[in-house]
């Protein structure tokens, strides 16, 4: 079945609603005019008897009472038998305060067509106006009117009608532009394009944000497809040193070039636990990524999980001839994963481990304020270059040769720090260090205690 367009569906709609309109303003044209115009020649009428209630009004004021003009029609209105029963002089009705008929032919009082007469703010009497016994219209004439006026409703209509099925076309087609060019986004990103560029349309309504709210997931959607790229190419590049090395061992033995003994088992075995490790590290993160790794949160000593794992990392550190300095001032609890924060200071203390020259220092300080938690762990040299400080967490990213793979990284590891750092409402950042090397600072909510 064939889809209606919505500009087709405005223009119907809007004209539809012109046409009601158009027979509703002739309905009431029909039923409200005719009586108008006898309302309107009712009032005519009644300006034209008023001098005549201001004269009457003089007489009862000389006279004191209605007795001088009682019976008086003919002296008073002389042409009324000459013009008929339906002229003015012949329908003219004076009542006095009670409603007892003065002058004129035998009729009813009625207010409506009545002007009042008054002395000193005393009503003294009506002087009333009988309307036509054929009406106030020739029904031939108000026909013909009825008729004039319906025509100059019909043709006002009908230009009304055209203009706004073109005003229906123009305004559809202004408020379905950012519609549209939303559409042809959308069947573009379903094509599996992902560069794509969402003009700004400048609206400041619904449209306006629906066509940058669309622009955003576009965005969002290329920088997701990139990542992936990037996280494949990534993957590949540090498998394939190992695996390299692997087949290179493997081989030198096959030929006889290396014999089967204590250190080329010993490659062989170091390749594969680092390759190990980094699939490990890899189903790690992710299932950080997508929210899969498991949080057991509970009341945690951050302050006392740091100094233990550190006093672990110890005599790693002495080996290297490289101190370690813990400062920890007061119980400092939060809401929190103890594997999952464990895992975090093991892999902040293994990076410093690794990158840090001999001989050299560690620092590690931990403090509260603010109702937060701040652990600072910063390093000797060497450093990281002000521009890379920023891009230190993200995946398989290395600053320069001094921090290489040489070390053992595999440039995951604080990118999955990052990743339990966020899952526990913190923050983390890399600054430069007075130290000569690198300043980790981490931030985390600190548990109230009722």
């Amino acid at each position: 079945m064939k889809s209606i367009k919505i500009e087709t569906k405005f223009t119907v709609l809007l004209t539809l609603v012109s046409g009601f309109s158009l027979l509703l303003c002739m309905l009431v044209s029909y039923f409200a005019i005719q009586p108008g115009l006898k309302d309107l020649f009712a009032h005519i009428e009644l300006k034209k008897i008023e001098p005549w209630a201001r004269s009457l009004e003089i007489v009862y004021k000389m006279e004191g009472s209605w007795d001088a003009v009682s019976g008086q029609e003919k002296n008073l209105f002389p042409d009324a038998q000459i013009m008929g029963p339906t002229a003015l002089e012949s329908r003219i009705r004076l009542f006095d305060a009670q409603g007892k008929q003065i002058l004129g032919q035998p009729g009813s009082l009625e207010k409506s067509r009545t002007l009042v007469l008054e002395k000193e703010g005393k009503v003294i009497g009506y002087l009333s106006l009988e309307p036509p016994k054929d009406g106030y219209l020739d029904q031939e004439f108000a026909e013909t009117y009825l008729r004039s006026q319906l025509k100059t409703v019909l043709v006002v209509g009908f230009l009304i009608l055209c203009l706004s099925v073109m005003v229906a076309r123009v305004v559809a087609r202004h408020f379905l532009r950012p519609i549209n060019s939303v559409l042809e986004g959308a069947r573009t990103l379903a094509s599996g394009n992902y560069q794509l560029e969402i003009p700004t349309t400048g609206r400041l309504d619904e449209l306006g944000d629906l066509s940058s709210s669309f622009g955003r997931l576009a965005e969002t959607l290329r920088a997701a497809e990139e990542s992936r790229n990037e996280w494949v190419a990534d993957t590949s590049h540090e498998l394939r040193t190992p695996l390299a090395v692997l087949r290179a061992e493997i081989e030198a033995l096959q030929d006889g070039i290396h014999e089967p003994n204590e250190h080329s088992l010993g490659v062989l075995h170091r390749e594969v636990m680092g390759l190990t490790r980094l699939v490990e590290e890899l189903n790690q993160l992710a299932k950080a990524d997508v929210g899969g790794l498991a949080y057991r949160f509970s009341p945690v000593d951050v302050g006392q999980l740091v100094a233990e794992t550190a006093e672990g990392f110890r005599e790693r550190f002495s080996q290297l001839d490289i101190g370690v300095e813990i400062k920890v001032r007061g119980t400092c609890k939060v809401e929190g994963d103890v594997d999952r924060l464990r895992q975090l200071w093991n892999n902040l203390l293994e990076n410093s481990l690794r990158y840090t020259d001999s001989p050299g220092k560690v620092r590690i300080d931990v403090t509260k304020g603010d109702g937060k938690i701040k652990i600072t762990i910063q390093d000797s040299a060497p450093g990281v270059p002000q521009e890379a400080l920023g891009r230190l967490f993200e995946r398989f990213f290395r600053a320069d040769p001094s921090r290489t793979r040489g070390r053992g990284g595999s440039g995951i590891g604080l990118a999955l720090v990052k990743k339990i750092v966020t899952a526990h409402r913190g923050t983390i950042e890399a600054h430069n260090s007075d130290m000569g090397g690198v300043r980790i600072e981490v931030v985390l909510p600190q548990l109230r205690e009722d």
